[in-house]
């Protein structure tokens, strides 16, 4: 995962900027009424294997020659173009994502839209128009690992900006997040405070391997130390809308990283 120096950024037209200013005025009610709060959130098991950071609804795979090739996303870490996240389902693949575990708090993302190794592939394959994005926060406990090495995760999940505009370059281009640091952390503070009081059981493992006591001692004091040890702090991005390819009916994605802070 790229998080390195920040590169040069492609400047933005006219349109283009009155268009993403418009979608982060769109969002303002949104995140206001949010809150940081999962409110009344469900909470969905989530088995990950130790090790794995991105997972994806859906992958393309296809044969070429006589080998398959699976467009998965963990493409869209290794710093190639040419090896793009392809969605796998029938259509351009709205509603698909990718879910990325990253255990800091986004300050930007960055992107490469579309098969972009080449004008040619980028044009012939769809491209996103738009994305819902969406922060994932969750749990696990002591012993919730099965002998197979995977770790059952408790996650809850929120939208929170629907429709951010992506645009139609090959170039890297950057999204801005919606939420602040301070909006992040809250949310995962209250997924913690969730989470003691939906799985009361669970939370008492948590606590006694940290040896805190809760009773005595505020959620805050603790929070960062649940998230290293036993906490899930990621996002989710899902096609909202896509440019049609010329040729193919697939929608690609090519890159992501992440500019970060600090909780």
């Amino acid at each position: 995962m790229n998080t390195g120096s920040t590169p040069k950024r492609p400047g933005l037209f006219s349109e283009e900027r009155r268009m993403i200013e418009n979608w982060k005025r769109g969002i303002v009610l949104t995140v206001f009424a949010f809150t940081a709060s999962f409110g009344f959130a469900q909470w969905n098991d989530m088995a990950v294997q130790s090790g794995d950071s991105v997972w994806a609804s859906s992958s393309l795979v296809e044969t070429l020659g006589n080998r398959q090739v699976e467009y998965g996303p963990e493409a869209l870490f290794d710093e190639n173009l040419s090896t793009p996240w392809v969605e796998g389902v029938d259509g351009p693949g709205i509603g698909e994502s990718v879910l990325i575990l990253l255990q800091r708090p986004v300050e930007e993302i960055r992107l490469n839209n579309g098969f972009a190794s080449s004008a040619s592939l980028f044009l012939k394959n769809n491209r996103i128009k738009s994305v819902d994005i969406a922060v994932v926060a969750g749990l696990t406990a002591p012993g919730m690992v099965s002998e197979t090495d995977y770790y059952l995760y408790k996650t809850i999940e929120t939208t929170v900006a629907e429709g951010a505009p992506v645009r139609d370059i090959r170039n890297e281009q950057v999204l801005p997040f919606p939420l602040t640091i301070d909006d992040q952390y809250n949310l995962y503070l209250d997924a913690v405070t969730l989470f003691q009081e939906d799985e009361p059981f669970l939370f008492s493992m948590i606590t006694k391997d940290l040896g805190v006591d809760p009773e005595n001692t505020g959620i805050v004091h603790y929070a960062r130390e649940v998230m290293e040890f036993f906490g899930f702090f990621g996002i989710r991005l899902t096609i909202n809308e896509v440019y049609p390819g010329s040729v193919y009916d697939d929608t690609c994605l090519s890159e992501v990283s992440f500019e970060f802070g600090d909780f």
